[in-house]
């Protein structure tokens, strides 16, 4: 298991560099900076679910927009909520539901704060800007015009890189890329 020291580094490195990203008005949307908010949303996806990095890097835009929508949580059930954290989180976290190891099942993703750098990552133009083509259908997708969509693991390690963090840090998390 990773120190929990080491992961929260990771989360508050990413939760930081996603708001610095959102809030730059002056920032140029292009492929570098695509691939940094990609690997960042990927990365703080992937611990925050403690899901293998497979899942959450392969999110269509279509199931994003379901989570955007909302479509998966019932607003009348979420009014029946007594507890006020749980009724706050129900309308704050976003949750798409994407099909697991196998296809047999379907496994949850939760978006907690990253609404924001999502909506960016998902706009058309700036997926234009940074050299992803029309027909890929990812919301985590490869630039120079691939079909496919990044690797989970190596969003991770990425980022751990950027953080100068020791290389069995990354190894530690344990994150399948199946």
């Amino acid at each position: 298991m990773p120190l929990e020291a080491d992961v929260k580094t990771v989360r508050d490195y990413t939760v930081s560099r996603l708001q610095e990203i959102v809030n730059d008005p002056f920032s140029l949307f292009d492929s570098h900076l695509y691939v940094e908010l990609r690997d960042l949303l990927v990365c703080r996806l992937t611990l925050f679910n403690a899901t293998r990095g497979g899942e959450p890097c392969r999110l269509s835009l279509c199931e994003w927009k379901d989570a955007e929508g909302s479509v998966w949580i019932d607003p009348g059930e979420v009014e029946k909520v007594d507890n006020a954290l749980d009724k706050s989180l129900a309308k704050d976290i976003k949750i798409a539901y994407q099909t697991g190891k196998g296809n047999k099942h379907l496994v949850p993703v939760l978006y907690p704060d990253t609404v924001e750098p999502l909506k960016k990552i998902a706009n058309e133009e700036n997926r234009l800007a940074a050299g992803i083509s029309q027909n890929n259908p990812y919301v985590f997708a490869s630039t120079q015009n691939s079909l496919y969509h990044v690797s989970g693991w190596h969003a991770v390690h990425s980022v751990c890189e950027k953080l100068e963090l020791e290389k069995d840090i990354c190894l530690q998390l344990k994150i399948d890329t199946e």
